[in-house]
């Protein structure tokens, strides 16, 4: 999501430059999106009623999750009310979020956003993540080191990768985030 709000102001001056060309193609293609949405809800709807119960949409265990969420008005069913209440709430929150943002990035509150503003955003940003990182970083070593010699033995390595503890024991041996063999697991020579 932070992701996604720090390209807002790359989208907000983008925007203006492709709106016209993006105007005269969304008026001749459809919505893709929507369409698909609405595919996956007529699938669902087994009794073709227009509407999706609690029973529907057990079929689809991510949407069952949020059945309550998303029956907006309470009735036991997602309908098109429902639909059209929550893009309606998503709009508004969005809204509400790019105004957010571009508050943030927006330093000199001039209601413009320079180059000038946006690097400085951007650096601030970048800086805040690798804080971050290396704040992991130091209580991974700090969980791993268990003898606190400042070093970490094969040992504890080891341990630290298949004893379970935090984000490490996720990983099942001596394997990187993807599955694969990492460089601890290659044969020394």
């Amino acid at each position: 999501m932070k992701r996604a709000l720090l390209m807002i102001p790359a989208v907000l001056i983008a925007g203006a430059a492709l709106a016209a060309g993006q105007a005269a193609t969304q008026a001749s293609a459809p919505m893709r999106d929507g369409q698909v949405r609405q595919d996956r809800m007529s699938k669902l709807d087994t009794n073709k009623d227009g509407k999706l119960s609690k029973a529907e949409v057990a079929a689809n265990p991510r949407m069952a999750a949020g059945f309550d969420k998303m029956d907006v008005n309470k009735d036991g069913y997602i309908d098109a009310t429902d639909r059209a209440a929550m893009k309606k709430q998503f709009e508004a929150k969005r809204a509400q979020m790019q105004q957010q943002h571009f508050a943030e990035v927006d330093s000199n509150k001039d209601g413009k956003i320079s180059k000038a503003e946006m690097q400085s955003f951007h650096t601030r940003k970048q800086a805040e993540r690798a804080q971050k990182q290396a704040s992991r970083q130091d209580e991974m070593f700090a969980r791993m080191d268990t003898n606190k010699d400042g070093s970490i033995s094969m040992e504890e390595m080891k341990a630290g990768h298949m004893g379970g503890k935090g984000r490490m024991g996720k990983h099942r041996g001596m394997h990187d985030m993807h599955g694969k063999p990492g460089m601890m697991s290659q044969p020394t020579k």
